[in-house]
């Protein structure tokens, strides 16, 4: 039997595998973010009851998590859990077909990236070949330096 906020459902949990991924449960109704002290402000993004299907089959089913302001959660799972899935759902890059995003308490769909990133949502990937020449410093803000006037 699979976490209730598993990114696999209870009917599509993999045989042979442990509970997954290590998203932390949601209560709804309240205003303290999972895990966090009395008295926190409310969740500054917070997903409620995410659902993803490829093809047909459900890849998340009701996965919900909420992060404070300055909240550092991790997501833990093995391959296939839907840890990527959570993210790309969370910054644009695929919409879920079930549940909502609330940014500051205010319903949100992405359709892209970039109206995520607009949004102060960003995702830095490891890919350590996209540019080799620069600092770790540099790669992350890449696409957010200021241009010259030749446009580099």
């Amino acid at each position: 039997m699979s976490h209730p906020s598993s990114p696999l459902g209870k009917d599509q949990q993999k045989p042979g595998r442990a509970s997954s991924p290590g998203v932390l449960p949601f209560a709804p109704g309240s205003d303290a973010a999972p895990g966090s002290a009395p008295g926190v402000t409310a969740p500054l993004l917070e997903a409620r009851g995410f659902v993803k299907r490829f093809f047909g089959v459900t890849v998340l089913d009701g996965v919900s998590l909420s992060l404070a302001p300055g909240e550092v959660r991790a997501l833990l799972g093995e391959n296939g859990a839907g840890k990527s899935t959570i993210i790309n759902l969370l910054s644009g890059v695929h919409q879920p077909d079930g549940g909502v995003l609330l940014l500051d308490g205010a319903p949100v769909r992405f359709t892209r990236p970039l109206e995520a990133d607009h949004a102060g949502i960003s995702v830095i990937r490891q890919e350590l070949s996209l540019f080799p020449d620069l600092s770790v410093a540099e790669a992350i803000f890449a696409g957010h330096l200021p241009l010259t006037r030749l446009g580099l």
